[in-house]
């Protein structure tokens, strides 16, 4: 694992991952292994970004995990599967819940689903950033192991 400085956090990521930079401010960053990013999308990796309320809002992370699940199954066809679940990264409450969609990934020409980890984090400023672990459902046990130990690794 080698650690990666995002601005407000730091995460470990296997070495041989890449770090993407958003092309434009507001666009996420996403970290993945080489093949595992196509031309529509992430399909084995982590997707980061945050999102803050306009003039400074402030909601609980149970409202602001909502919101952000409702916006992604409105504008990137992900389905909510299970509720959102207490998890702590870096000592911070947050919320975990998974989502499913179709990952870019097709097995034997036939589209698979993808499983989806959101983890929620609030900041003390408001905001709340938050972490989209991807990989095809046939796969995803076996990239949790990475994704936790990621997880394990933040530093805000």
């Amino acid at each position: 694992m080698v650690a990666t400085d995002l601005g407000p956090m730091k995460m470990e990521r296997p070495e041989n991952w890449e770090v993407l930079m958003p092309k434009q401010q507001g666009q996420s960053v996403t970290i993945a292994p080489q093949a595992g990013v196509t031309a529509s999308g992430v399909g084995y990796g982590v997707v980061l970004n945050g999102v803050s309320l306009p003039n400074g809002e402030r909601v609980s992370i149970d409202d602001m995990t909502r919101k952000l699940v409702q916006d992604m199954e409105q504008n990137d066809a992900l389905q909510q599967a299970g509720d959102p679940q207490p998890i702590t990264v870096a000592g911070i409450q947050g919320r975990s819940v998974t989502l499913h969609s179709v990952s870019p990934f097709a097995i034997n020409g036939k589209a698979e689903k993808e499983r989806d980890w959101l983890v929620t984090v609030p900041q003390q400023n408001g905001s709340v950033i938050f972490m989209i672990f991807v990989a095809p459902q046939s796969h995803f046990d076996r990239f949790q192991p990475t994704f936790e130990a990621m997880l394990k690794s933040v530093r805000f």
